[in-house]
């Protein structure tokens, strides 16, 4: 028990240091949003949140949420976004607000930030997609809503796109459901192609396009002035700066 205790009080003291220089670029006044993976995703934003989140009070931000970057995934509970973001109610989070669900099949709760020409997408896709694709955020993250955006996540391996983490927190978890499906159809589309022409060989070509796909919708987010700059990788759990 005393080993994990000094652990546990190592792990915080690092946590704090790294996370008040991650932060310390932030204004006071701003208003914040943070996106978190849901409870499909194992990470450390149960620790790392309420630190951000006592840093962030003491820089008297105006308000402080959180976003769930769950994709086309069923909403979590209450209890389940209290385990992941790491209190016993939001009440306990300094300076912290509420817990946002991504209503991703609601075209109200989504913004479009640009589209896909049928050109790019069969490009993109090695001709196996050709219909083009409508590229949707969810409005919290339209420009003047918040300040600043925070992703609290990690980086697993995921059996479609490759990997999931890093940008993939907006694309696709907090995006529409026009270029969510897109892949995932595109992932079927390439397996089976590959299934005809080798007898059932494994393809990474799946993996490649939809990275290409989601890289090129990562571009509209910057040339929206949504973010400015991007992650290049993601260690088991990061926080990272969009201003």
């Amino acid at each position: 028990m005393e080993w994990e205790v000094l652990r546990l009080t190592c792990l915080h003291l690092i946590c704090a240091k790294f996370l008040a220089e991650a932060l310390s670029g932030i204004a006071r006044g701003s208003s914040v949003l943070a996106i978190v993976a849901d409870k499909t995703r194992d990470d450390n934003t149960n620790i790392l949140l309420p630190l951000a989140a006592q840093i962030l009070e003491g820089r008297k931000i105006s308000k402080f949420d959180a976003l769930v970057a769950q994709g086309t995934h069923s909403p979590m509970t209450e209890s389940e976004k209290l385990i992941k973001i790491g209190g016993n109610t939001t009440a306990q989070i300094p300076a912290f607000g509420q817990v946002f669900d991504h209503d991703w099949a609601n075209p109200e709760k989504l913004v479009t930030i640009g589209r896909l020409s049928s050109e790019k997408v069969k490009h993109l896709t090695g001709g196996l997609i050709e219909q083009a694709i409508d590229l949707k955020v969810n409005c919290l993250l339209a420009p003047g809503q918040y300040d600043t955006i925070l992703i609290f996540g990690t980086t697993v391996p995921h059996e479609v796109a490759g990997f999931s983490g890093g940008a993939k927190y907006f694309f696709p978890g907090v995006a529409g459901p026009e270029l969510t499906h897109a892949t995932h159809w595109l992932g079927a589309l390439a397996s089976i192609e590959k299934s005809h022409r080798s007898g059932g060989d494994s393809d990474p070509a799946s993996f490649r396009s939809c990275r290409r796909l989601h890289s090129r919708a990562d571009y509209f987010l910057k040339f929206c002035g949504l973010a400015r700059q991007w992650p290049s990788s993601y260690p088991r759990s990061v926080l990272r700066r969009f201003p």
